[in-house]
């Protein structure tokens, strides 16, 4: 019974904890780089992550192995991260604010946090002001989004997971090699290079894609 009841007592800190506010809808069609690999040095739990994450683009609801978890983008990472069998959540009642918030800290506590312009495929990805969340219309906003690397090329070409605020659970691209382009000319075609990410209706700001507003990845599936 002790075990059922701190399980449900920790469950419940979950659902109310997880929240955040995700990038703003993209009017032109992005063009995925083909080039796009996924290492075939990755280990199992990685694999396991990259897995998940192409299973769950654009599904309505997020239940996974007998686990339901929100539709935000912290609920998206800790399902992914639950099918790898690992659990985010379960250092939730040591720590304070929302879900992306406690999942960042629970990673650096560990030492798992770190930056780079090439991540790994399933490293969890977190950003900064990607919204006015205090409402003071300044750009202290911290640790207000996350998502998760899916794959990513020798040119520096990120693709990621994440949930976006108008489309849903969709993939995305960043590129810190040329953090301030948005897209590229290529034969004559757009090819996105770093989706935007800052909430429209928030203040403006000349920080608005992905790779400027990115602040550290996390080896979460180094927990297991």
């Amino acid at each position: 019974m002790i075990k059922i009841y701190w399980y449900l007592v920790v469950l419940g800190i979950f659902l109310l904890a997880v929240s955040c506010s995700t990038a703003p809808d993209i009017n032109e069609t992005d063009l995925l780089n083909t080039n796009i690999t996924i290492s075939e040095e990755l280990s199992e739990t990685q694999k396991l992550l990259v897995e998940k994450a192409h299973q769950i683009i654009g599904v309505e609801e997020l239940f996974v192995n007998n686990r339901s978890f929100t539709m935000d983008c912290s609920g998206t990472v800790m399902a992914i991260y639950w099918y790898a069998g690992i659990d985010l959540a379960e250092a939730f009642p040591v720590y304070s604010g929302g879900g992306t918030e406690r999942i960042y800290k629970y990673l650096r506590d560990k030492d798992l946090l770190y930056q780079t312009e090439l991540p790994k495929p399933g490293d969890i990805i977190f950003w900064d002001n990607t919204f006015d969340k205090n409402g003071n219309g300044k750009l202290d906003d911290y640790l207000t989004h996350m998502g998760m690397v899916v794959s990513i090329d020798d040119k520096g070409n990120i693709e990621y997971i994440h949930e976006n605020y108008r489309k849903g659970i969709i993939l995305a691209k960043m590129n810190l090699y040329k953090p301030d382009e948005y897209y590229e000319i290529f034969d004559g075609e757009k090819l996105i290079l770093n989706d935007p990410i800052r909430m429209r209706g928030s203040p403006e700001s000349k920080n608005w894609l992905s790779s400027q507003l990115y602040t550290d990845f996390g080896m979460g599936y180094l927990l297991k």
